[in-house]
């Protein structure tokens, strides 16, 4: 989802084409402009923001979209189930779907222990000890 924070004159507006937010700064992560990424996809056609920090710090990204002058994408699920202090308000702007890799593990040949205990709490899956 594309957010912004709080104060941004975005949160005005009703409708946006995603061609409006060429020239606004953004804050992404190195694979948010990858090929098949959603927002990358979204840019085809358009030219790519030219004001952009990159960061991996959902911490950073709140503290800069705290004055509204930046735009960044997050995932549905931070907005879901985010803490409270998150102040993340979603645009009326669709990204195209995109499909993202999950990757199941399985942990074998582990001797149980206190901390693959915890681990397996954690993850909420059954984990097979084997001696």
């Amino acid at each position: 989802m594309i957010v912004v924070g709080p104060e941004s004159k975005w949160l005005r507006r009703r409708k946006i084409a995603f061609a409006e937010l060429v020239d606004v700064p953004w804050i992404l992560t190195r694979l948010e402009i990858v090929r098949g990424a959603p927002l990358f996809e979204a840019f085809s056609g358009l030219s790519f923001p030219r004001a952009v920090i990159f960061s991996n710090s959902l911490s950073l990204r709140t503290k800069l979209l705290a004055d509204g002058r930046f735009v960044t994408l997050v995932p549905g699920s931070v907005l879901q189930f985010g803490s409270t202090h998150l102040q993340f308000m979603p645009l009326p702007v669709t990204l195209p779907r995109s499909l993202v890799p999950v990757v199941i593990t399985t942990l074998i040949l582990l001797r149980c222990a206190s901390q693959q205990l915890a681990l397996n709490d954690e993850m909420r899956c059954p984990l097979t000890c084997r001696q």
